[in-house]
């Protein structure tokens, strides 16, 4: 399981994928900071929360199914590696780098905003502090989320096809704000009750639905003809 690990994360430094997906994220980001503050700070947040999505979608699609086309998945199978670690190396190294491109994504459009708008005060230390852990509880909660898009990519095998069906995914999310947490505050102007805001019993069924999935494309995972 290791080596498999480490000969993932070998390909994600040596790969385009993931720079692509930053370069894409970066300057969606600043373009959005740019263009949207003041009273358009909704606006922002939204396109936010997408453009993270997006981006892991991409990655999913691109980086993923790319293992599928360059055959290194059936190889790795067929060398005797067992399935369960091969499944969970790739899954695993879909999450540190979703983890990395969500909090570019956040990083990109903090300082965009500084950049181009800033705020009306200097921010105590403990404001900040709750602006880094609002932040990273809602990457974690997104990581839930675009986990779809990591088992979408393992079922269909196919780039275009997996982007395409993980934007439809992003949509629906997105869409269903009454039920998921992505519709969440831009914690910049007002850092100071934001965490109140992190609806924790929102995350237990998502986790929940995220492990439920994991075990079932792991069997899936095993029993499929890899060849085919």
């Amino acid at each position: 399981m290791g080596n498999l690990l480490n000969a993932e994360l070998y390909k994600i430094i040596h790969r385009s994928t993931i720079g692509i997906c930053l370069v894409f994220t970066v300057v969606i980001e600043f373009v959005n900071g740019f263009l949207h503050g003041g009273n358009q700070i909704g606006t922002l947040t939204l396109l936010i929360e997408i453009i993270g999505l997006v981006s892991c979608a991409l990655f999913a699609g691109l980086f993923t199914c790319a293992d599928f086309s360059s055959r290194t998945i059936f190889h790795a199978v067929t060398s005797g590696k067992n399935r369960i670690s091969v499944w969970f190396s790739r899954y695993l190294t879909f999450l540190i780098t979703s983890f990395i491109l969500l909090l570019v994504n956040q990083f990109a459009v903090f300082a965009s905003f500084l950049l181009f708008h800033g705020i009306d005060r200097i921010l105590t230390i403990n404001e900040l502090l709750s602006i880094a852990l609002y932040t990273v509880s809602g990457i974690i909660y997104d990581l839930c989320l675009v986990s779809f898009f990591f088992f979408v990519a393992m079922q269909v095998r196919e780039s275009g096809v997996s982007i395409a069906v993980s934007v439809v995914l992003t949509g629906i999310m997105i869409s269903s704000s009454g039920i998921l947490w992505v519709d969440r505050i831009f914690p910049l102007p007002n850092p100071r009750s934001i965490l109140d805001s992190i609806p924790i019993s929102s995350l237990c069924p998502v986790l929940l639905l995220t492990l439920l999935l994991i075990l079932s494309n792991v069997l899936l995972f095993q029993k499929r003809d890899i060849l085919s």
